[in-house]
């Protein structure tokens, strides 16, 4: 049987590759244009469905995200005659850009709302079961990676929230974004756990740090008293 349009589209914009117990690896080439066209997407998402912001009590490529998606997006048409190929630029690129949009929506800084209004971001418990032992290490591996990532953005955001924050006001593939990482990396260093292996490109960088910093500035909200 024909899965509906629907399912289609939402596993070919957010379904990223199974990570094995190295960094994933990305295309040869990654468009800017491409890059900055799901950016635009991701903004009239959060704007027409703002129901998306539960994206963030979900794990990336976890069926919860992709159910999500496919319950929200239809109304709003946002990716409607979206390219086939959009999701390649790399993996989790379409979450980060819709977290990026809940980000620059909610927060004018780290910590620092714009409103009353701020996403829950708890992660769910997984009911997805693992069909062989074969694709249950790799999901594991995979969900280990992520969380190793954002625990290292997580890190970063902490150490400097200035900068990274002023990410999130650079263009894709301007030099500003290149000078921005640029002011990231000592911060990023040091919160590299020895032996980790980090090599991601500027795209999907920025995705782990919108992420990072959309739970860091929701948690020093809550611990300030909301």
């Amino acid at each position: 049987m024909t899965a509906p349009p629907v399912l289609l589209l939402a596993a070919m914009v957010l379904a990223p590759a199974v990570a094995a117990a190295k960094p994933p690896e990305g295309p040869r080439v990654i468009e800017v244009a491409d890059l900055a066209a799901l950016q635009a997407r991701a903004r009239c998402l959060v704007a027409k469905g703002p129901r998306i912001e539960q994206i963030l009590t979900t794990d990336m490529g976890s069926p919860q995200e992709m159910m999500l998606f496919m319950e929200v997006e239809p109304p709003t048409r946002c990716f409607r005659n979206a390219p086939v190929d959009m999701p390649k630029v790399h993996p989790g690129a379409t979450r980060g850009a819709i977290i990026e949009a809940l980000l620059l929506r909610d927060f004018s800084a780290i910590g620092r709302r714009r409103g009353a209004h701020v996403a829950t971001t708890v992660v769910r418990p997984a009911v997805d079961l693992p069909r062989t032992q074969k694709w249950a290490r790799a999901h594991a591996a995979a969900r280990s990676y992520e969380s190793a990532l954002l625990a290292v953005g997580e890190c970063t955001v902490r150490s400097d929230p200035t900068s990274s924050f002023a990410l999130f006001g650079t263009d894709i593939g301007s030099p500003e974004e290149k000078a921005a990482i640029q002011m990231l990396t000592p911060a990023l260093s040091q919160c590299l756990p020895q032996g980790f292996e980090f090599n991601m490109r500027i795209p999907a960088m920025r995705s782990v740090l919108a992420e990072a910093a959309y739970r860091v500035s929701a948690s020093s909200t809550q611990q300030v008293g909301g």
